[in-house]
Protein backbone atom coordinates (compact mmCIF):
# COMPACT_ATOMS: atom_id res chain seq x y z
CA UNK A 1 0.00 0.00 0.00
CA UNK A 2 2.58 2.18 0.74
CA UNK A 3 4.18 1.72 -2.55
CA UNK A 4 1.26 2.42 -4.56
CA UNK A 5 1.61 5.64 -3.02
CA UNK A 6 5.47 6.75 -3.22
CA UNK A 7 4.61 5.51 -6.55
CA UNK A 8 1.82 7.63 -7.08
CA UNK A 9 3.33 10.64 -5.61
CA UNK A 10 6.38 9.78 -7.28
CA UNK A 11 4.92 9.80 -11.06
CA UNK A 12 2.72 12.92 -10.32
CA UNK A 13 5.36 14.82 -9.46
CA UNK A 14 8.03 14.02 -12.18
CA UNK A 15 4.84 14.81 -14.25
CA UNK A 16 4.58 18.55 -12.57
CA UNK A 17 8.10 19.12 -12.97
CA UNK A 18 8.44 18.37 -16.33
CA UNK A 19 5.89 20.44 -17.60
CA UNK A 20 7.30 23.31 -15.37
CA UNK A 21 10.28 23.01 -16.94
CA UNK A 22 8.98 22.54 -20.76
CA UNK A 23 7.08 26.13 -20.41
CA UNK A 24 10.14 27.32 -18.63
CA UNK A 25 12.07 26.04 -21.62
CA UNK A 26 9.70 27.07 -24.42
CA UNK A 27 9.27 30.56 -23.17
CA UNK A 28 13.13 30.80 -22.85
CA UNK A 29 13.52 30.13 -26.60
CA UNK A 30 10.55 32.23 -27.66
CA UNK A 31 12.00 35.06 -26.22
CA UNK A 32 15.52 34.69 -27.88
CA UNK A 33 13.72 33.89 -30.96
CA UNK A 34 12.66 37.34 -30.92
CA UNK A 35 14.79 39.25 -29.47
CA UNK A 36 17.41 37.85 -32.29
CA UNK A 37 14.88 38.74 -34.84
CA UNK A 38 14.20 42.28 -33.83
CA UNK A 39 17.91 42.54 -33.58
CA UNK A 40 19.56 40.67 -36.80
CA UNK A 41 15.82 41.52 -39.34
CA UNK A 42 15.07 44.65 -37.78
CA UNK A 43 18.52 45.87 -37.15
CA UNK A 44 16.96 47.10 -33.36
CA UNK A 45 19.93 47.28 -31.19
CA UNK A 46 19.58 45.06 -28.11
CA UNK A 47 20.02 47.83 -25.90
CA UNK A 48 17.16 49.38 -27.52
CA UNK A 49 14.84 46.56 -26.38
CA UNK A 50 13.27 47.88 -22.92
CA UNK A 51 11.11 45.49 -21.93
CA UNK A 52 10.59 41.42 -23.09
CA UNK A 53 8.39 39.55 -21.39
CA UNK A 54 7.16 35.98 -22.55
CA UNK A 55 3.74 34.92 -21.70
CA UNK A 56 2.32 31.68 -22.13
CA UNK A 57 -1.68 32.27 -22.70
CA UNK A 58 -2.78 28.68 -22.88
CA UNK A 59 -6.77 29.65 -21.81
CA UNK A 60 -7.65 32.35 -24.49
CA UNK A 61 -5.08 31.27 -27.52
CA UNK A 62 -4.61 28.48 -29.38
CA UNK A 63 -1.17 26.93 -31.36
CA UNK A 64 1.96 29.12 -31.64
CA UNK A 65 0.41 32.04 -30.26
CA UNK A 66 0.06 30.80 -26.69
CA UNK A 67 4.04 31.66 -26.71
CA UNK A 68 4.56 35.14 -27.09
CA UNK A 69 6.83 37.97 -26.39
CA UNK A 70 5.70 42.10 -25.26
CA UNK A 71 8.18 44.42 -26.46
CA UNK A 72 8.92 47.62 -25.70
CA UNK A 73 11.86 49.64 -27.61
CA UNK A 74 13.31 52.76 -26.01
CA UNK A 75 11.98 55.72 -27.25
CA UNK A 76 8.82 54.30 -28.92
CA UNK A 77 5.39 54.44 -26.80
CA UNK A 78 3.79 51.42 -28.18
CA UNK A 79 4.06 47.89 -26.63
CA UNK A 80 4.38 44.85 -29.31
CA UNK A 81 3.38 41.44 -29.15
CA UNK A 82 5.75 38.64 -31.22
CA UNK A 83 5.32 35.55 -32.02
CA UNK A 84 7.31 32.57 -33.09
CA UNK A 85 4.95 31.09 -36.32
CA UNK A 86 7.14 27.64 -37.45
CA UNK A 87 10.10 29.46 -37.12
CA UNK A 88 8.98 32.58 -38.38
CA UNK A 89 8.74 35.41 -36.12
CA UNK A 90 5.42 37.40 -36.28
CA UNK A 91 3.74 40.67 -35.12
CA UNK A 92 0.32 40.98 -33.65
Amino acid sequence: MIKKVLVIFGVLAISIISSYSYIHIKLDLTKDAVEDYLVNEKGINKKDIKVSKPVYDWIKVKGDKKWFVCIEIHGDEGTYYYYEDHKKIISS
